[in-house]
């Protein structure tokens, strides 16, 4: 049977609420826990980026739409790791569809309100989820988050 265009802003719509309702108690969880979110732009997605006992998750909340075509939807996470004063290291994670998500070490500082992450990213083999080499000479080398005052 085949779904109709209604049918199909029900599903969207249906996953975009149960998606709030698990960020909403995320969000409660941490913030009873001590934690902390905070929002920001990368690449026109928002991002949340969350803070709890010095340890972080970055995830999409809300991935610009030529991201989907990599697998990237709400929930995915970019960045893991921790903030240590105005240091940031972890593992972020490069995406193509079909694929596990590739991780990959970045080091960075908060410069202002914004976050800055650097660290050589994986290239991928052609046709191929095989991360073939790593490189400083890539967009995914250099991830700039932009803290959103029109997303809090």
């Amino acid at each position: 049977m085949q779904r109709s265009k209604g049918d199909a802003d029900i599903v969207r719509t249906k996953s975009r609420l149960a998606t709030v309702a698990i960020m909403t108690m995320l969000f409660t969880t941490r913030v009873a826990h001590g934690g902390q979110l905070d929002i920001y732009e990368h690449n026109g997605s928002v991002i949340d980026w969350f803070v709890v006992n010095g340890d972080v998750t970055a995830t999409y909340s809300q991935p610009k739409p030529s991201l989907q075509r990599s697998g990237i939807r709400d929930g995915s996470v970019l960045f893991k790791g921790a903030e240590e004063g105005n240091r940031v290291t972890g593992k972020a994670f490069v995406f193509r569809n079909g694929c596990a998500p590739a991780p990959y070490d970045v080091v960075g500082y908060f410069e202002g309100s914004n976050i800055v992450l650097t660290g050589p990213s994986p290239v991928r083999a052609k046709g191929s989820c095989e991360v073939v080499r790593y490189t400083l000479d890539s967009p995914n080398a250099k991830l700039v988050f932009r803290y959103s005052s029109t997303h809090h």
